[in-house]
């Protein structure tokens, strides 16, 4: 498992996204990119929940798949359910 910051996490979303849908490969994205801004499907958009969960060894349950319009949103998900299966 990589270090897991923002930045780390941002950059895994973003590299998910290419992933699923590779013409999406040459455009900019940052934290404030919204997912339907990118033309994805509805099964692309599933797909790319796996990825990351896939990549930061996290599970995204249905009810939170709606909770996050952007790269950003998606971000502070994945650092919210990495930091509570941290021992503490």
């Amino acid at each position: 498992m990589q270090t897991v910051d923002s930045e780390t996490v941002e950059e895994g979303i973003c590299k998910a996204i290419r992933s699923v849908k590779p013409s999406l490969a040459s455009l900019p994205m940052s934290s404030d990119t919204r997912f339907d801004s990118l033309g994805l499907e509805s099964i692309e958009r599933i797909l790319v929940v796996f990825e990351i969960e896939e990549a930061f060894e996290v599970s995204i349950v249905d009810q939170q798949l709606d909770t996050f319009r952007s790269v950003g949103e998606a971000r502070d998900l994945v650092l919210k359910l990495v930091g509570a299966r941290q021992p503490q």
